[in-house]
């Protein structure tokens, strides 16, 4: 459910009332996004919240724009809240400071810090600082301590760019770093993630490579492969393509045919003519495989649409948070609300909230990745015991 305007107590009051009734009486846990302005209120807003809405616990973070239930509202003030009732289910918060969250930091330290059996935790949802975490050091040691586990979240945003960016627990600011809510219990989380690319040109392999560059795709200059992809479109593709186009490492070498979400997307940071290198925004290897990506509104429509087609088989969710980027809504959809209301269209009306976030961060092909661009879902369903 959404706020609409500024803090005000009787509207959150009244809002936390209405989720406790939907939920018939009261919740397990909430989350919440809140536009920046509500910060100095935010220890009362999650008072109320929690007080009146009979939930004992509330996590989220600031949000430069806010989702609900097939509607968006970018730039706005506001709040977007979930109320979950999942008897069966334990939601448990896991904060981590800047200091913790490197590459060394071993499998050990996260599960300590957790206090929770490893194979016993079905999900994480996160909310992270993009201006005090290192987010891709923390997560490959969070993906060697929880492999297979689903993670799916986002890095807290502001409409004041930079300013006014924070993360919080039961009405407590998370110094730096970030918050894991971690699952247990009787409950499902499906995770989900449109990247928005189509492939462009045709899969190669990297067949030389240092740190970041791409020195040779199929033995021949990687700038040269670009620069042939570029020059094989008409001047109306070109155009569209003018700042749009990302390097697409495949996840998996066991295909004959490589599709849109066969690809862990990432940006071309510089491309050099002269020396036939391509910088990229990942740490490719030699062996990998690489096709260049093409980002644009009709594939970003059709790549969200195979997304939730995918999970439509699920049926309808019991309730969903999304995560999307402020490089989506209106600007690049030249429409206001598309994500929220594709989500409903495809899996059926429910209870959704959600924020536009500064990075994205879901699963590809069973690892966790920090994105841009992106919208990634986490879709809650009864647990059926087999």
């Amino acid at each position: 459910m959404v706020i609409n305007g500024k803090f005000d107590e009787a509207v959150v009051q009244q809002t936390a009332g209405q989720l406790r009734a939907q939920c018939g009486g009261g919740a397990t846990v909430a989350f919440a996004f809140v536009s920046e302005d509500y910060l100095p209120e935010l220890e009362s807003f999650c008072d109320l919240v929690r007080v009146h809405g009979h939930v004992p616990q509330i996590f989220g973070c600031t949000a430069a724009g806010l989702v609900g239930t097939g509607h968006e509202w970018e730039g706005e003030s506001g709040a977007s809240i979930l109320f979950l009732n999942l008897p069966g289910a334990e939601f448990f918060p896991l904060p981590f400071g800047k200091g913790e969250a490197s590459a060394q930091t071993g499998p050990e330290v996260w599960h300590r810090k957790a206090g929770v059996d490893p194979s016993g935790v079905r999900a994480w949802i996160v909310f992270a600082d993009p201006l005090s975490l290192g987010v891709d050091p923390w997560l490959e040691s969070w993906n060697r301590a929880w492999p297979g586990i689903p993670c799916v979240g986002g890095l807290a945003s502001s409409r004041l760019g930079t300013e006014g960016i924070r993360v919080f627990a039961n009405g407590d600011v998370v110094a730096s770093g970030g918050l894991a809510v971690g699952i247990r219990g009787a409950v499902l989380l499906r995770t989900a993630i449109t990247q928005g690319c189509k492939p462009i040109g045709e899969p190669l392999t990297i067949t030389q490579a240092q740190d970041h560059v791409i020195l040779q795709l199929g033995a021949r200059p990687a700038y040269e492969v670009l620069s042939d992809v570029i020059s094989s479109m008409d001047d109306a593709e070109r155009e569209r393509a003018r700042g749009n186009i990302f390097a697409g490492l495949a996840m998996s070498e066991y295909h004959e045919e490589f599709h849109a979400g066969d690809f862990l997307v990432r940006n071309i940071v510089a491309a050099d003519p002269g020396s036939g290198a391509v910088v990229v925004g990942a740490w490719p290897r030699v062996g990998q495989t690489l096709q260049y990506q093409m980002r644009e509104k009709g594939t970003a429509q059709s790549d969200c649409r195979r997304m939730l087609g995918g999970l439509k088989k699920f049926g309808t969710p019991m309730a969903s948070l999304v995560f999307t980027c402020t490089g989506r809504g209106r600007r690049f959809f030249g429409e206001s609300g598309h994500d929220a209301r594709m989500l409903e269209h495809a899996l059926g009306a429910h209870p959704s909230a959600g924020l536009f976030c500064n990075g994205e961060i879901g699963p590809v092909a069973g690892r966790a990745f920090a994105h841009g661009y992106t919208a990634t879902l986490a879709l809650f369903y009864p647990f059926a015991e087999k």
